[in-house]
């Protein structure tokens, strides 16, 4: 639209020894070819013209289109929720589908909503401290359509990033859900003394937010610059640091810059999550180097934006630029160089020694976490080798001692136990037994489906989902025999189906180590 304008006032700029052109000085006067060109391109042309009938016969093929095409978004769409409706309501937890879908349906009408607000509000910001057209000439009838142009373009852009910003916060349903009904745990982090339920609701919220309210202050950023832009351009004028032009500028990057602090502040908390140091979790290096560089950084961002306000308020373009710069080095230097070297320099060469209260952190958790707090720890004397006492007064252990090797007795199992082509045995377990009443030592492996191993042209949807549904059946046998004839294992569970010394009730396998694909049974 730029370059259409400017050759148009070259098209109409007066000659030297020629008369000039009075183009659009009367409301249907005289216009340049380029101008009706215009007109046709991006207006709506003149009135009863066949350009103009072709122009309004593709865009309502266009409307159209976007009609239909809703259409039959909206009715995937609902089609994959009432199915997912029908499946939860089945299983008796159609509260939970609801719950999880009006969730999403108002966190998209509040993003988008909250979005366009910030959007709107800073673009029509722009467009009142934006420089106004003086209209002459061929202005007079140009403008008018600039300006409409630009009204369309503003309208599709903020419906699209709307739509955008609507469908990322949607997706954010469980987080949310999980910040509004988080309940403690009842155990405080030795690091930050926090409670637990912070790290695993509030933080992952307070990250989503910043993020989403940081990319859509950035857009708005650039969509305001864009239109300043254009105003300026159009009208073949140079940017003249017009203040409150550049104080609008510095109140958003004042914004982006208080964001930016607040992902230093929440960054504190994620170090929670560190792999740095020797184990997961926060180390030493991350309390006493990365912590205080947070804490810096935080600071020197909200320097960096109050700073860049002032200098734009103050037309000093050249103190925003420094300041930027000098907040680029401050955090490679302070948040990456000064950690680095000392995890490298000083952590490394000593870790035994600086990482040890971190080590006795992550155990303690570990336990915690699985419920093992109440461990005491006992030394239990044991003799270097067995007297001969202990070995009478332990028959079962030593009629127990495992002799089999897992390794090829899987082998074995999988050449004489397979069956089928494709069953398979994937490892073996050690496992205890009551057999004729003795308390015996064995070792067993589960005879799986492996769909895989089906030739190419039995990989079909019936096949793997109706046919081929399940596994079948062990193999076991003790850990301490083997047949005579040949060295093999001495089966006790073999076959299939399966027969043996103990009785299998239900030897079908629909859950295993490979076998977890949803398949349809008794078809």
């Amino acid at each position: 639209m730029t370059q259409c304008y400017c050759l148009l006032r070259q098209s109409i700029k007066p000659q030297p020894g020629k008369a000039s052109h009075k183009v659009g000085l009367k409301g249907r006067g005289e216009v340049s070819q380029l101008q009706r060109d215009f007109e046709r391109w991006f207006g709506e042309g003149s009135r009863g013209s066949r350009t103009s009938r072709k122009g309004r016969g593709a865009r309502g093929g266009i409307i159209v289109a976007a009609v239909i095409l809703l259409l039959i978004i909206i009715g995937s769409v609902a089609k994959t929720i009432y199915t997912e409706w029908l499946w939860f309501n089945t299983l008796g937890y159609e509260s939970v589908y609801t719950t999880i879908i009006t969730t999403r349906i108002w966190l998209f009408a509040a993003g988008a909503a909250v979005f366009t607000a910030i959007f709107i509000s800073s673009i029509l910001a722009a467009s009142k401290l934006a420089p106004r057209a003086e209209a002459s000439g061929a202005a007079v009838t140009f403008l008018p359509f600039l300006r409409k142009v630009t009204r369309r373009v503003v309208v599709i852009v903020t419906s699209f990033l709307a739509l955008m910003f609507g469908l990322a916060a949607q997706g954010a349903w469980e987080t949310v859900l999980r910040f509004v009904n988080g309940q403690p745990f009842g155990v405080t982090d030795p690091v930050f003394s926090r409670e637990v339920s912070f790290y695993v609701f509030s933080l992952p919220f307070l990250s989503f937010i910043r993020g989403w309210l940081l990319a859509a202050v950035i857009l708005t950023l650039i969509a305001t610059v864009a239109v300043y832009a254009v105003a300026y351009v159009s009208q073949g004028k140079r940017f003249d640091y017009a203040r409150p032009v550049l104080v609008h500028g510095g109140i958003l990057i004042l914004a982006i810059a208080a964001l930016a602090a607040m992902s230093y502040w929440l960054g504190i908390w994620d170090l929670v999550y560190s792999t740095r140091g020797a184990v997961f979790g926060a180390g030493y290096t991350d309390i006493h180097a990365q912590v205080p560089a947070q804490w810096i950084l935080l600071i020197a961002t909200i320097l960096l934006g109050v700073a860049v306000l002032l200098a734009l308020v103050r037309r000093r373009i050249r103190w925003a630029m420094y300041s930027v710069g000098l907040w680029i080095v401050l955090s490679v230097v302070v948040g990456q160089v000064i950690p680095g070297l000392m995890q490298r320099l000083h952590v490394d060469p000593n870790e035994l020694e600086l990482e040890a209260e971190y080590i006795g952190y992550n155990i303690e958790a570990t336990r915690e976490a699985f419920g093992l707090a109440g461990i005491q720890v006992e030394d239990f004397p044991a003799e270097p080798a067995p007297i001969a006492q202990e070995i009478r007064e332990n028959p079962a252990t030593i009629s127990n001692v495992r002799l089999w090797d897992h390794r090829p007795l899987l082998d074995t199992y999988n050449q004489i136990q397979a069956i089928r082509l494709y069953y398979d045995f994937l490892d073996v377990d050690v496992d205890r037994y009551t057999i004729d009443g003795d308390y015996r030592q064995v070792m067993l492996s589960a005879r799986e489906l492996s769909r895989d191993q089906l030739p190419s042209d039995a990989q079909t949807w019936v096949n793997r989902t109706l046919q081929y549904t399940h596994g079948y059946g062990i193999a076991m046998s003790p850990v301490n025999e083997v047949r005579k004839d040949g060295g093999l294992p001495v089966l006790w569970v073999h076959d299939v189906p399966p027969t043996g010394i103990l009785e299998i009730e239900r030897p079908q396998l629909y859950y295993a180590e490979i076998t977890g694909e949803h398949v349809i049974v008794n078809t």
